[in-house]
Order: C-alpha cells, then structure tokens, then sequence
C-alpha cells in the first residue's frame, strides 16, 4: 500500500500472492480479514474488480465451495431461461460471461443478504466494465431461491460493486429498477 493509503494493482497482487502461499489458492474475503486482521485487502480487492476478476489474473485456484456455488446459479439460470423459451449456451468458466441467451451474453450474479456494522444490503462485486457482457443477470437470494432477479444492460452498471440496500442513497439513484423487464430486451434478436 502506498504512503497515501491507497492500493495499487501491484500492491493488492503482491499482498494476495502472499497470503495464497499459505493457502495454496485464492483467499476469500473472511481469510484475508483473520489473516492479515484488516479489511483493507479486501476492500482493495472489490475495488479492483472483486475476488473472481483477481484470482483469474492471478491464475490461482479458489475455495471449491465459492466456484460451486457460482456455477449452481448459473446452471438454474440457463435451466430457466430455457424454460421460458429461450436459446442458450453455457460458458467455460474463462469466458468473460456466463451463458450466451438468444446471442446476447450474460453475466450471472448472486448475492445474499449481508450484514456489517448496521448496514445490510446485497453486494455484487466484480462486475466487468466494457465488452465482458451485453446484460447483467443479478439475482437476489432467500434461502435456496431467488428472490428477485433483475436483467440489467451492462452499459447501465457504472461501477465494478453493487450494492442493493434499503433506503441507501446510491440505490435509490440507481436505474436498475428500470429493468425488472429485461427479459424482453433479451427477446429481441437485434
């Protein structure tokens, strides 16, 4: 970390690569917290675009629990995209999206409940700038299931975290209410 306090790439590689020597892959948020004793990591690691961005530019492995569950929403979600008549296609886990839907790409994001200090909400974190995907597919869960799901332009998401909370200014100025409709822009073919 620099003398201003603010972490660079290299910092954030170069204090990640330490802790997955103790390891053996890619530590997850609560390990660096009991690691290091600090959320400074971790908050530099969502920052910079989360800990699934960060283990991939790393090449390291992560906890099979976190990859699993992932995948699980992913494949209900192509399941039921599927059901609603939809053409899909599932993506290996290095494609920079998770399941191509009527030619459109998407990008699977779930989230539970969190709680800190106070504040609760649903974070998603790591989310691609640019030409990862054309749609968001945010996916808020209760137990076992979804909640609510929102289909999101990713041209819409400005920001690589997040939040979703009740009654917090940055989601009342969010747009992506807006899209509770998404599915019929996944419709279009053009």
């Amino acid at each position: 970390m620099s003398s201003s306090g603010k972490w660079s790439e290299k910092d954030v590689s170069i204090g990640l690569m330490k802790l997955s020597s103790v390891l053996g892959r890619m530590p997850s948020n609560r390990e660096i917290r009991k690691l290091t004793g600090s959320y400074a990591l971790s908050n530099a690691v969502v920052r910079s675009g989360g800990f699934e961005t960060w283990a991939k530019k790393l090449k390291l492995p992560v906890k099979p629990s976190c990859t699993k569950t992932g995948r699980m929403w992913e494949k209900r979600e192509n399941a039921n995209f599927q059901r609603m008549g939809f053409e899909t296609q599932r993506q290996s886990m290095l494609a920079p999206f998770d399941i191509l839907v009527n030619g459109k790409r998407v990008d699977v994001k779930a989230a539970h409940l969190k709680k800190h200090r106070g504040w609760s909400g649903y974070v998603f974190a790591g989310l691609k700038r640019g030409a990862g995907c054309d749609y968001f597919d945010f996916l808020i869960l209760g137990r076992k299931r979804i909640r609510h799901r929102l289909i999101v332009p990713a041209k819409e998401v400005k920001t690589i975290t997040l939040s979703i909370t009740k009654g917090r200014e940055e989601t009342k100025s969010h747009p992506i209410f807006v899209y509770r409709d998404g599915f019929k822009q996944l419709e279009d073919k053009t």
